[in-house]
């Protein structure tokens, strides 16, 4: 388990090598997984990352986080 802080405005980019589970703990951020494909997540919500995906993580505020993966 990985813990992430992010500052507003920041971008966090990675691909899963396994399925990551992500834990929103405190603020919000926009997922991109793809071409076309992005969601608004906010504090108490729960995302996974299936192994191979590309994506990226842009916070609009001060946010926290938890990953969870087998390395």
């Amino acid at each position: 388990i990985s813990q992430v802080q992010m500052p507003a405005n920041q971008t966090y980019q990675g691909q899963a090598n396994s399925i990551e589970i992500w834990i929103i703990i405190d603020g919000a951020v926009c997922l991109h997984t793809g071409h076309m494909h992005q969601i608004d997540m906010a504090t108490g919500k729960a995302f996974a990352i299936f192994a191979g995906q590309r994506y990226s993580l842009t916070s609009s505020q001060k946010t926290l986080m938890y990953k969870a993966f087998v390395p």
